[in-house]
């Protein structure tokens, strides 16, 4: 990669509506010149599914996000999300394993343990949430934000499961908790919002949030599924991280009950969730089949559908190229007149485009032509 200045491509959430501040599903593509303290600010609809999956592929016409995310190639990649039913339906369970996907989130951002944790949790309760949408196109975001030196956690999940993600500070990494554990609530804070965002192509997106629980990711979104969705949920979500800070586990489970569920039937999966396993224990030695062995214990269940998951970008040269076309003439001249190479990075994927000042002169003269 030729030498010169480096930009990176930043999704930020604006308000499309003054009382909805910092929660829409307007993404924003900041790209920062950091040469020159230039911060340039240009507007794209994250609407990330809105292409056909099979004309998305790389260098497909017609493409307008190309997928370029790449499944980490460990052997056969395993992330999915299998959703059963249980007490005459009455229980509706979905449990995610997502091994690879947060450890290619860990890859990319170079995340210490406790981010790897929290960035992973985040996007196993995306993605849990974003395969349950049923229109074809629809995209979720996640966003919390507790006040923590780890910043913001972003995760974003199209319709399919597929996420991305983001965090703030990826090297934050609080002493432990007493018990051992990754202390995710110190990184995170509780100071705060869960925010999740949902747009199904309609003006304006569906926004909920809650105010952060404990910032350990999982009490908050079951705050969030009772408060901002009217559902009585119970949500688990972990991530193991191993010696070498590679993730040997991760994933999470979401169960939620139906309206005219009956109290007995509620207490006992309560005591099912209070004594069962650790739950990132079950997923590293057992799989999910255990996991809803011991969530459902005591109830006849049906698994009712399976599907892959994993990490995926929709970045892509063509659309770098759109947003730097929107930059004001005077400041691309200026980045022109260097004469230097300018290299674009994803913020959510190791991508990197390279463009040099011909590159950029040929794009100014396009836009001047449209003009």
């Amino acid at each position: 990669m030729a030498s010169g200045r480096r930009c990176e491509i930043k999704y930020q959430r604006v308000e499309r509506n003054p009382s909805v501040a910092d929660a829409t599903a307007i993404a924003h593509l900041a790209v920062r010149e950091k040469r020159f303290g230039l911060t340039l600010v240009l507007a794209f609809f994250d609407r990330c599914g809105n292409s056909d999956p099979a004309s998305s592929a790389p260098g497909s016409a017609g493409s307008q996000f190309p997928y370029t995310g790449e499944p980490i190639k460990k052997g056969i990649v395993m992330d999915k999300i299998i959703r059963a039913t249980a007490a005459d339906g009455f229980i509706k369970m979905a449990v995610i394993t997502a091994r690879d996907t947060v450890e290619r989130a860990r890859e990319i951002h170079n995340c210490s343990p406790t981010a790897a944790a929290a960035l992973g949790r985040t996007l196993c309760a995306a993605s849990l949430l974003g395969e349950a949408m049923k229109e074809e196109n629809a995209t979720l975001t996640i966003r919390v934000n507790g006040g923590g030196p780890i910043g913001s956690v972003v995760a974003v999940s199209d319709s399919e499961g597929y996420v991305r993600g983001t965090v703030g500070d990826p090297s934050v990494d609080p002493p432990r908790r007493r018990d051992g554990k990754l202390n995710v609530g110190a990184a995170v804070g509780q100071d705060g919002m869960l925010t999740v965002s949902r747009d199904i192509g309609l003006k304006e997106p569906y926004i909920g949030s809650t105010e952060l629980r404990s910032g350990e990711i999982a009490e908050d979104l079951t705050a969030y599924l009772l408060e901002s969705e009217q559902v009585p949920s119970a949500c688990a979500l972990g991530v193991l991280v191993d010696t070498d800070r590679s993730i040997k586990a991760a994933g999470g489970f979401i169960v939620q009950l139906m309206p005219g569920a009956d109290e007995e039937l509620i207490g006992k999966l309560e005591d099912n969730i209070f004594l069962m396993d650790q739950l990132t224990t079950i997923l590293d030695e057992d799989g999910t089949d255990a996991v809803f062995a011991q969530v459902l214990k005591g109830f006849e269940y049906h698994l009712v559908g399976e599907a892959p998951v994993g990490y995926r970008c929709y970045c892509s040269r063509e659309r770098v190229e759109e947003a730097l076309s929107c930059i004001e003439e005077k400041e691309l001249q200026e980045m022109i007149d260097t004469g230097e190479t300018v290299e674009v990075s994803c913020q959510f994927c190791d991508a990197r485009y390279a463009f040099t000042h011909e590159d950029l002169r040929a794009l100014l003269q396009k836009e001047s032509e449209k003009n």
